[in-house]
């Protein structure tokens, strides 16, 4: 089956880079990559999902996320068919659906670095979710006044629910595995504002409290001292950003937080097993963009450079 490369181009007839497809009943979608990050959402029906090199089960109420030049394809069981919402998130975007306290980025970052491509969306909530699905696609068939606010306000809903149900599944229970709020509060502030080179110490003059003391409380909660934990932040956001755009490297250490290049180039090393250059020189020679490491499993195989 010949792959097929789709650059989402429909939206582009509107100021708004944003675009939603619904399927009829299908038998398969065959295997694509495109430059977007694409949401699913299935109606009806189950199957196989291939997403990269993860083959997933599907089915009904069940969201599928498939991140920008990851092939992927899908294919109903037995010779049944299903039906799907595909949802097409564009990087520009992101600055229409940011609300106060919460980053959607954040959640697909997530997704794309623990590579959980399906996610179950529980019972309870399932009228609710397929309910808040139809309405973004109704209103982006209509385009009526405001329908950009609107879909923005929706798309914040549904990416939120979805940060709530991946750390249900994760964590196996709705009780958050951050017990402490000092150390919520620092994991948050980690996760939004690690491009900051005195992200650390801000959290710790925010916090008002023993260095050596937040130092115990957040490896017992997490399982990482806080400033490895940073770095592993730091280190993924740089390997996306050699990955997905043309920056230099010295731009790009000052970008994910770091003043010192050959800091970061020892850092990088460390984490990755080769410098940012020989990375990078990597990424260009195989002329593909290859899944991102995970964040809690540096350092990279072998095999990913082979």
């Amino acid at each position: 089956m010949q792959r097929r490369s789709i650059k989402e181009s429909a939206y582009r007839n509107t100021p708004f880079p944003f675009f939603i497809h619904k399927t009829e009943r299908i038998a398969a979608v065959d295997k694509h990559d495109h430059d977007f990050f694409e949401i699913v959402y299935v109606v009806e029906g189950s199957g196989i999902c291939n997403v990269g090199d993860k083959r997933i089960n599907f089915k009904s109420h069940q969201f599928v996320f498939t991140p920008e030049y990851t092939p992927h394809s899908f294919e109903s069981r037995k010779g049944g068919k299903h039906r799907q919402v595909s949802i097409a998130l564009h990087k520009e975007m992101f600055q229409y659906v940011k609300v106060k306290g919460f980053d959607p980025e954040v959640v697909i970052d997530k997704i794309r670095n623990i590579r959980q491509y399906a996610l179950e969306i529980p019972a309870d909530n399932a009228a609710r979710v397929e309910e808040l699905v139809n309405s973004v696609y109704e209103e982006y068939q209509i385009k009526g006044l405001n329908w950009i606010s609107v879909i923005s306000m929706q798309m914040v809903h549904i990416i939120a629910l979805i940060g709530r149900f991946l750390e249900t599944a994760n964590h196996g229970s709705k009780k958050s595995i951050m017990q402490d709020p000092r150390v919520q509060m620092a994991h948050n502030r980690f996760e939004t504002q690690y491009h900051s080179t005195s992200c650390f110490k801000e959290i710790l003059n925010a916090l008002n409290i023993n260095q050596r003391y937040f130092i115990r409380i957040f490896k017992k909660e997490i399982g990482l001292p806080p400033l490895k934990y940073l770095n592993h932040i730091r280190i993924e956001k740089a390997c996306e950003l050699l990955l997905y755009t043309n920056d230099d490297i010295v731009q790009i250490a000052y970008d994910v937080g770091y003043g010192d290049l050959t800091h970061f180039n020892r850092l990088f090393k460390k984490f990755i097993g080769v410098s940012p250059t020989q990375f990078k020189t990597f990424i260009l020679q195989r002329k593909k963009r290859s899944p991102l490491p995970t964040r809690f499993s540096f350092p990279l195989s072998r095999r990913y450079f082979l």
